[in-house]
């Protein structure tokens, strides 16, 4: 039998995991160092291999809590970690059952961070799939759970996840407001894969009010720290972006070669909605580039993926995409019956 490093690596993070919930699982006051120790190598394998996280996370509560625990917190902050590889897998049906069981328990935890996150990863879910009002109405609860605690990473990602709902809506200046508040925390925390995230918001930012000097410092900082942490989607997403400004500068050639590399990437981590997104932009600069085959191509790929994701924007971007090969095409009628005013705004990656 091969024993790949892979396996090696979620062996030994198992075996880990399960002397340390044998030691911790019981003495309540020892959660607050066992959450700073336990889980730092399952956070390792959601930045770097999500579908490995996911595994680990399910094998580890097979084998320590046989039982719905919902009143362990150890329980409770390993779902929400499964949560969260779920959702960063493009699983969001998955994720969504398992988030709406967590918000639907009674808890009496003294952490109210550990209650409020999965009303914030349902915040995030709702904004991955276009339902901003909602995903702003799970901010807002996990928001009433922390109180005047705004002191914490967890406060920071309810900023950074509204500013990306305020982002789609247009209300640019709102969004920064929040981002800046929210790189604060993270630069104060040493959070810097959620920096990185931040720092590639803002960018996106930029580029959309026009100055693309800003837009690539900021995707410049956040490409160094991305590289620095061998967050290999992280670099998609700053690839894209950066795709992005040649594009929206005219220089199509040269977007068509970043928005291939981000597709490369986005394919080894199989996020349907990361994926669609790269090939709605590889069908857009086709068509500027008159090779309308290829844009077809692109573009059918896409539709596929994020009608099976149920992403209503995304969805709606991609026939809008349809439409203008359509009228490129000369076919007019089915350019008008598959227009759907699908916005722009919904295509941009934030991490």
């Amino acid at each position: 039998m091969k024993f790949s490093c892979r396996n090696l690596y979620k062996f030994i993070a198992l075996g880990f995991l399960n002397f340390t919930i044998a030691c911790f699982v019981l003495p309540a006051n020892l959660y607050a160092a066992t959450q700073k120790t336990d889980f730092i190598r399952l956070e390792s394998l959601l930045l770097h291999e999500p579908e490995q996280a996911l595994d680990t996370t399910e094998s580890l509560l097979l084998q320590s809590f046989p039982t719905q625990q919902p009143n362990n917190p150890i329980w409770f902050q390993l779902q929400t970690i499964k949560a969260r590889a779920l959702i960063k897998l493009g699983k969001f049906s998955l994720a969504e059952a398992l988030l709406q069981s967590l918000v639907g328990y009674n808890h009496a935890f003294d952490n109210l961070e550990l209650y409020a996150t999965p009303f914030y990863l349902l915040g995030k879910l709702h904004n991955e799939q276009g339902d901003y009002a909602q995903s702003t109405q799970a901010l807002n609860r996990a928001k009433a759970l922390l109180g005047e605690n705004q002191d914490s990473i967890l406060y920071a990602n309810l900023l950074y996840t509204e500013a990306r709902n305020l982002r789609f809506q247009a209300k640019y200046q709102d969004a920064m407001v929040l981002l800046k508040q929210a790189q604060v925390l993270y630069s104060r925390f040493k959070a810097d894969a959620l920096l990185a995230d931040s720092h590639n918001g803002m960018g996106v930012i930029f580029n959309y009010i026009g100055d693309f000097d800003a837009a690539l410092q900021e995707f410049e900082a956040s490409l160094s720290i991305q590289k620095q942490l061998k967050n290999q989607q992280g670099v998609s997403n700053v690839l894209y972006n950066i795709g992005e400004i040649y594009r929206d500068t005219g220089k199509f050639s040269l977007a068509f070669l970043y928005f291939k590399q981000s597709l490369a990437i986005d394919r080894t981590f199989g996020n349907p909605i990361h994926i669609s997104n790269s090939l709605g932009k590889l069908a857009q600069v086709s068509l500027e580039l008159n090779e309308i085959r290829s844009a077809r191509r692109y573009v059918d790929e896409a539709l596929l993926l994020v009608k099976a994701a149920k992403s209503k924007s995304d969805i709606s971007w991609q026939l809008s995409i349809l439409a203008s090969i359509y009228r490129k095409s000369g076919d007019y009628v089915q350019a008008h019956a598959t227009a759907s005013g699908g916005l722009n705004a919904g295509s941009r990656k934030w991490g």
